[in-house]
């Protein structure tokens, strides 16, 4: 495995692990994330 392989790798890795946080905040909380994104959309 050369570098750059082991770079992306390690970048999947870290989008895997934030999207994991990010769906797992979404279903402690979801009424906020909702009303967070609906201000959004109407700001």
């Amino acid at each position: 495995m050369n570098k750059s392989t082991q770079i992306s790798a390690d970048r999947q890795g870290k989008r895997i692990r934030t999207q994991l946080a990010q769906e797992a905040e979404q279903k402690s909380r979801p009424v906020s994330r909702l009303y967070s994104g609906f201000r959004a959309v109407k700001a």
